[in-house]
């Protein structure tokens, strides 16, 4: 005759109980709050004192995306463009210009100053309005150290569709430059961009998806101990490296919250046809956030600071 056995303690599938399963929830809760830690450290804004201005004459860079918003040359005006050791020549054809304009403020921090969007009238560039800004340009803050410049639109101020743009940067009282390969904007193009599209909203709803899977998947294990929470801080921590994706890209010269977006651009480096580095940009990005009726750009420059001196 067979012993009776506590089906709590035969079968290899039962879930521990008392200590061990308390001791288990209390491991996969310190695993996930040890990784929000590490990951909120390593996003974190740089401080306030990384963002200065060299000591020296105060200097303007201009930082551009030139846009074909029609795909015709014939209704936008010229841009003059330069970079190497090639002949100046302009890019037709460019009816919208998308512009930031970066420099020195008054407490010797180096800081994105003024915004616009510009328009082609027949004769010139124009803007209805312009938007004066104060956040600081990320200095050092770019992959291998570039400095990062960021900038905005509204999305809604462009059509869906662009299907030709350029970045362009240049400097006040010089005559040279740096641009890049031209690329298109929107989820109207047939070239989609290389990032997520939808905006925050889009981002946040795959989040919750990804987060009722999981938990999903959590409420099917039946085993427990050690295996079970490390299973809960995995799940943790992939829910919250994913929210933290999904969090709308802010302008304010703090790269983290682009997570893992692709460059759109990806430019050789000291190309500039100057010897100011502050012109050679070398990775730009774009982002469509429909939500938030945003477009915005990002560009990593070598050296931010690197400007001509001021004249005599």
């Amino acid at each position: 005759m067979q012993p009776m056995l506590d089906p709590a303690t035969s079968s290899k599938h039962a879930r521990p109980r008392g200590p061990a399963r308390r001791n288990g929830s209390i491991s996969a809760l310190l695993a996930i709050a040890l990784f929000a830690a590490a990951l909120v450290a390593a996003t974190a804004p740089a401080s306030a004192g990384g963002f200065s201005c060299d000591d020296g004459p105060r200097a303007t860079n201009y930082y551009e995306v030139l846009m074909d918003t029609d795909g015709d040359v014939t209704t936008g005006g010229p841009v003059t463009v330069v970079q190497g050791a090639e002949a100046p020549h302009d890019e037709q054809g460019i009816d919208a210009i998308a512009y930031l304009e970066t420099g020195c403020d008054d407490q010797g921090n180096w800081v994105a100053r003024r915004s616009a969007l510009l328009a082609w009238s027949g004769i010139d560039f124009v803007s209805p309005a312009s938007e004066t800004l104060t956040y600081p340009i990320g200095l050092d803050l770019g992959p291998a150290g570039l400095d990062v410049v960021e900038w905005s639109v509204r999305r809604s101020s462009l059509p869906a569709c662009i299907p030709r743009a350029l970045f362009h940067a240049s400097t006040l009282g010089s005559e040279f430059n740096d641009y890049t390969a031209t690329f298109s904007i929107g989820t109207a193009c047939e070239s989609v961009l290389p990032v997520p599209i939808g905006g925050a909203a889009a981002r946040l709803l795959l989040v919750t998806a990804l987060a009722l899977l999981s938990l999903a998947t959590v409420r099917r294990m039946s085993g427990g101990g050690a295996g079970f929470a490390l299973l809960l801080a995995l799940v943790g921590a992939t829910t919250f490296a994913t929210a933290l994706w999904a969090l709308p890209i802010m302008i304010d010269g703090d790269p983290s919250d682009w997570g893992a977006t692709l460059p759109i651009i990806d430019d050789p480096a000291m190309d500039h046809s100057s010897t100011y580095e502050s012109e050679d940009m070398q990775l730009c990005y774009v982002d469509e956030d429909l939500g938030l009726d945003r477009l915005s750009f990002r560009c990593d420059v070598t050296e931010a600071r690197d400007v001509p001196p001021a004249p005599p």
